[in-house]
C-alpha cells in the first residue's frame, strides 16, 4: 500500500484533488489557502514526513517575517516573488541538508525533496491575508484534499482493483529523472528569471520548472513530445479564452488539470507501447506544472512575447546543467 501511494499516478492524482479543492475553497470563500498547489503538495509532504510537512510551514513564516521586517521596500512587481523564491530555495535546501546528514528523518533524500518553492507561494499568501486566516484555510484544504485522495485510493485499490503501482514497474527499465544538482539548477533558474524579468517586464516560463525542462534538452524524443503536448495545451487555452467564459486562476485550475490528465496519458501510453521508454523521463508532475506555466505565460503576455525569453533561460539553466551535471 506504501508504495502504491508513493507512485507517480497516485501524486498525481492527489495533485489534481489538491488544485480542485483549492479553486473550491477559493471560490466558496473567497480566501486563498494559500496557493492553487500548495494543498497538495503539503498533504505530500506530510505523507512523506510529518515533520518535512510541518518544517515547510515553518520557513514560510519564517521567510514572511525576514521580509516584512527587513526587505519589505522591495514591492515593485514581481520582485517579492523572487525574494521568497530565493530565500525558500536557500532554507529548504540547508534544513534538508541538515536533516539528511544527522539522519533526523530516516531514508531522507535531498534530491527528492517535496515543497522546494511552497513557502514562497505560502508566504505570498500571508502577506495578501495575514497569519491566522491564511493558516486556517490552508489547513481546511489540506484536510480535505487528504481525505478525498485517500477514499479515492481505496475505492480503486480495493474495490476495482486499479493497481497505482503498475507503472512503476513498467519504469524500472527506464533513465528516470533525477536532479541531483537540484539546489544550483533551482538557483539559477530562478536569478536568470529575474534578471530576464527585471529587464523585460516578461516573466519567462516559470522558474519552479526550468530544471526539468534543461534536462529535456539533453533527452531530443523527451523534448519532442513535451513541445507538441505545449503546442496541444496553448491552443486548447486559446479555444477556452474564445469560445467560454472560464477565467483568472478558474481557467488556469483547468488547464492545471487537463495537463496533469494529458501527462498522465502520455506517459501511460509510452511506457506500454515501449517499456524501455518513459515520455516525460519518470516525472509526471513537473512536466504538467510546466505545460500549465508555460501556457498561462503564453496567453497573458502572448507567445511571441514570451517564447524567445523561455528559450534564452532555458539556454542558460541548460548550460548550468550541463556543468554541473
Amino acid at each position: 500500500m506504501s508504495n502504491q501511494i508513493n507512485s507517480l499516478e497516485m501524486l498525481s492524482l492527489i495533485l489534481f484533488i489538491g488544485v480542485v479543492t483549492s479553486l473550491i475553497v477559493r471560490r466558496k470563500t473567497g480566501i486563498n489557502p494559500g496557493g492553487i498547489i500548495t494543498a497538495p503538495f503539503l498533504v505530500l509532504s506530510f505523507y512523506y514526513s510529518f515533520i518535512w510537512g510541518v518544517t515547510l510551514i515553518i520557513i514560510s513564516l519564517l521567510i514572511y517575517k525576514i521580509y516584512n521586517k527587513y526587505l519589505h521596500s522591495f514591492y515593485y512587481g514581481r520582485t517579492p516573488m523572487y525574494i521568497y523564491s530565493i530565500m525558500s530555495v536557500l532554507f529548504v535546501y540547508a534544513i534538508a541538508w541538515i536533516y539528511g546528514y544527522f539522519k533526523i528523518i530516516p531514508d531522507f533524500n535531498i534530491n527528492f525533496v517535496y515543497g522546494l518553492i511552497l513557502p514562497a507561494i505560502l508566504t505570498v499568501a500571508l502577506r495578501k491575508q495575514g497569519v491566522r486566516k491564511t493558516m486556517i484555510y490552508t489547513a481546511i484544504t489540506v484536510v480535505i484534499t487528504a481525505l478525498v485522495s485517500l477514499v479515492i485510493f481505496y475505492i480503486s485499490n480495493n474495490i476495482f482493483q486499479y493497481n497505482f503501482y503498475y507503472m512503476e514497474q513498467l519504469r524500472a527499465s527506464t533513465n528516470n529523472i533525477t536532479l541531483s544538482t537540484g539546489f544550483i539548477l533551482f538557483f539559477a533558474s530562478i536569478i536568470s528569471s529575474y534578471v530576464i524579468y527585471y529587464f523585460t517586464k516578461i516573466k519567462s516560463g516559470g522558474y519552479i520548472v526550468l530544471p526539468f525542462l534543461a534536462l529535456l534538452l539533453f533527452n531530443p524524443k523527451s523534448l519532442l513530445i513535451f513541445v507538441v503536448t505545449l503546442i496541444f495545451m496553448h491552443l486548447l487555452f486559446k479555444a477556452i479564452r474564445h469560445y467560454t467564459l472560464i477565467v483568472g486562476i478558474t481557467r488556469y485550475t483547468f488547464v492545471l488539470c487537463t495537463a496533469i490528465l494529458v501527462v498522465w496519458v502520455i506517459e501511460s501510453a509510452g511506457l506500454r507501447i515501449d517499456p524501455t521508454f518513459s515520455p516525460f523521463l519518470g516525472a509526471n508532475i513537473f512536466p504538467a506544472l510546466a505545460l500549465a506555466s508555460i501556457t498561462n505565460d503564453f496567453s497573458v503576455q502572448k507567445a511571441r512575447n514570451t517564447a524567445p525569453m523561455l528559450i534564452l533561460n532555458l539556454i542558460i539553466v541548460g548550460i548550468v546543467y550541463f556543468f554541473v551535471r
